[in-house]
């Protein structure tokens, strides 16, 4: 492990990885995001009709898998390319070198990744939440239930008090996830750059304890840029202080989706670079 290893080098290292290499970011991720971008669009286009025209809601909400099903092979093809060309110089491409078999590995090793920190945060914080959260204010546990279900609450509908714990919980969670992808997630980058040898979540776990404190700092600051960069996509959006229409609904889909894609590619950059960092017998 490089004993320099600290939060500033993992999280502003990266973006700096990131900045120093826009064009390699591009030819990666380029048409990806444009595709996911159009689709975003076309999900808000579809939405908004549903809203504006189906007054009665006799018909249930549009179906938006496709949008996670996108940003599932995004995230799987950008963030295997990007471990390849930062640890072994690959050259930049927007499908890595690499079998069909492996890819599909390494998106469903992102899949079962997920679930398990999922849960983790359902049994450790979501369901004793849930618990205080209803014997405090129906209105917090509303917000508890609908966090766990990532959907965006009404600050309004909340007190003072209530919305600051509320704006707690929410953060306790992101960060949650994210401490935990970078402490359990080494495997992942490894399945890229090794050709589907990767280690699993607890040898991760043991691997990174040595960064652990760095680790820690560089969740702390991700989580802080993820719920600044999310804030912003939608102050801007209240800023335009118009009623509800097809345009409003895209304009605010493509914000989001940029946050995704920023998100993603820092996300991915600390990553590699925790795994980089890792000691060469640990994995």
């Amino acid at each position: 492990m490089d004993t320099r290893t600290t939060s500033n080098s993992l999280f502003f290292g990266a973006i700096g990885d990131l900045l120093g290499n826009l064009g390699a970011v591009l030819r990666i991720g380029g048409p990806w995001f444009a595709l996911y971008i159009a689709l975003h669009m076309l999900a808000g286009r579809v939405y908004a009709h549903w809203v504006l025209y189906d007054v009665n809601a006799r018909s249930a909400p549009p179906s938006q898998w496709y949008l996670n099903l996108m940003f599932l092979v995004m995230l799987g093809t950008v963030a295997a390319s990007w471990h390849r060309f930062m640890a072994l110089n690959e050259p930049p491409r927007f499908l890595p070198q690499m079998r069909l078999m492996i890819i599909l590995k390494y998106m469903l090793a992102w899949v079962v990744i997920g679930i398990i920190i999922g849960l983790i945060l359902l049994i450790c914080f979501g369901l004793p939440a849930v618990v205080l959260s209803a014997l405090v204010d129906q209105a917090l546990q509303d917000v508890v239930v609908m966090t766990l279900q990532d959907e965006v609450f009404d600050p309004f509908g909340l007190s003072t008090g209530l919305l600051a714990l509320a704006i707690g919980f929410v953060f306790l969670i992101i960060f949650g996830s994210i401490l935990l992808l970078f402490r359990m997630g080494v495997g992942l980058p490894s399945v890229a750059i090794l050709d589907g040898q990767g280690i699993g979540m607890r040898a991760s776990w043991r691997a990174t304890c040595g960064m652990a404190r760095a680790i820690f700092g560089a969740s702390l600051l991700a989580t802080l840029a993820s719920i600044l960069l999310y804030g912003l996509s939608f102050g801007m959006l209240f800023a335009l202080d118009q009623d509800y229409s097809t345009g409003r609904e895209i304009i605010m889909r493509v914000g989001i989706a940029l946050v995704d894609i920023v998100i993603l590619l820092v996300g991915t950059a600390v990553l590699t670079r925790i795994y980089r960092s890792v000691p060469a017998e640990s994995l």
